[in-house]
């Protein structure tokens, strides 16, 4: 299975940390990472990916409708992806929703620190920089569990061409 797992793009301020919204230079830098990484997946032979879930809260709406108007697929909301989220809880769902005989390629937008906590749960030890606003990575899990993935390509912006 793989995993690309997006940090929402950059917000401002709101009366409510739910409310934040992208900020202009959010979405734009989210168009051009969008670009990007359909490239690497292109260049790469992987497929695009099959499930989208992004956490509720305004500013990850936001990045996945972004994502949508780029090519990708709509999104659904997961409560499991809000601030506070649980690596258990994303494992255990993950694990449940998968069947691992196909590939599939789920999308998962989301809040620092669980993007970046999540990131190493999966790899076992930290080899991507933790993801700044609009950043992402993608991953090839045989099963969601601690130290079970391979990263096949990062990037963060605003120089999403120069992937690792």
């Amino acid at each position: 299975m793989l995993i690309t797992i997006w940090r929402h793009g950059e917000a401002g301020s709101a009366r409510s940390d739910r409310q934040r919204e992208l900020t202009s230079s959010g979405a734009s830098a989210l168009i051009t990472g969008v670009g990007q990484f359909v490239r690497a997946l292109e260049a790469r032979a992987l497929p695009q990916p099959s499930e989208v879930w992004c956490s509720p809260w305004c500013r990850t709406r936001q990045t996945a409708s972004i994502l949508q108007q780029q090519g990708l697929l709509p999104a659904m909301d997961e409560s499991r992806l809000q601030p506070g989220a649980s690596i258990s809880a994303v494992a255990d769902w993950l694990n449940a929703s998968v069947d691992y005989s196909d590939e599939r390629h789920i999308l998962l937008v989301s809040h620092q620190p669980f993007v970046s906590q999540l990131i190493d749960y999966l790899l076992g030890d930290t080899r991507v920089a933790p993801l700044s606003p609009g950043g992402f990575a993608c991953l090839r899990a045989p099963v969601v569990a601690p130290a079970m993935a391979d990263c096949l390509f990062w990037a963060l912006p605003p120089y999403y061409g120069a992937m690792q």
